[in-house]
C-alpha cells in the first residue's frame, strides 16, 4: 500500500465533494456531483491536517 499525500489537490477536491455530499444528505438537499469544487469549496492543507489529526 502506498501512502497518500494529504496535501495533494485530488485528495482535498475528493475530500471536499465527500463533505459536501454528507452535508447534502445530513441537511436533506441534493447533491450534485462537482458542487464542492464549483463553489471553491475544496479544503486546504491546514484543515485536512486539522482534520486527520482531529484538531
Amino acid at each position: 500500500m502506498r501512502r497518500i499525500s494529504t496535501g495533494s489537490l485530488l485528495f482535498r477536491t475528493a475530500l471536499g465533494a465527500a463533505c459536501a455530499a454528507a452535508e447534502a444528505i445530513r441537511t436533506g438537499d441534493e447533491a450534485r456531483p462537482g458542487d464542492a469544487a464549483a463553489h471553491g469549496e475544496v479544503p486546504g492543507y491546514a484543515q485536512v491536517q486539522r482534520l486527520a489529526t482531529g484538531g
